[in-house]
């Protein structure tokens, strides 16, 4: 990410409390990155989200959310992984819009999981059968899986 310093969130010493960086990316998204969700759940953790990358501060919510996701994966029988996905009860993010999340493979970070909001209406597709093709339909929207809180649900018709 060049020589821009990203903006980092200490763990609070809960558990599953890991220590998160957000980096500017030029395409116009910060890349979270939970540092240390390795030592916890076996990979990294990460979120794009689409938002302003000038000169302020990224916005705090997706801390919460990776730390919400480490939280819930070490309290899993399973290990949690690419194709699946997680809701929680309250949405994530200010406007109400993020309940659940994909988790795929980081396009651009080895050994990591990447979380990708949905929109309510798509949890229907992320079965075994179409969850593939769903997910392929995302890509060619957006082909890092930017989480973008203002578009339209994805359809498969």
């Amino acid at each position: 990410y060049g020589e821009r310093e990203p903006f980092s969130w200490a763990g609070d010493g809960e558990r599953a409390s890991v220590p998160v960086s957000a980096f500017p990316n030029e395409a116009g998204h910060w890349h979270y990155v939970a540092l240390g969700a390795r030592d916890v759940i076996g990979h990294e953790l990460t979120f794009r989200l689409a938002a302003p990358v000038g000169d302020g501060p990224a916005p705090a919510w997706p801390v919460e959310l990776l730390r919400r996701l480490a939280r819930h994966a070490l309290g899993c029988e399973r290990p949690i992984g690419d194709g699946q996905y997680v809701c929680f009860e309250e949405p994530l993010d200010p406007d109400g819009t993020v309940r659940c999340v994909a988790i795929v493979e980081d396009p651009q970070l080895p050994d990591a999981w990447q979380l990708v909001g949905l929109h309510e209406d798509e949890l229907v597709f992320m079965s075994e059968d179409e969850h593939d093709r769903f997910l392929g339909r995302l890509r060619e929207r957006e082909p890092l899986l930017v989480t973008k809180l203002a578009r339209g649900p994805v359809r498969l018709d």
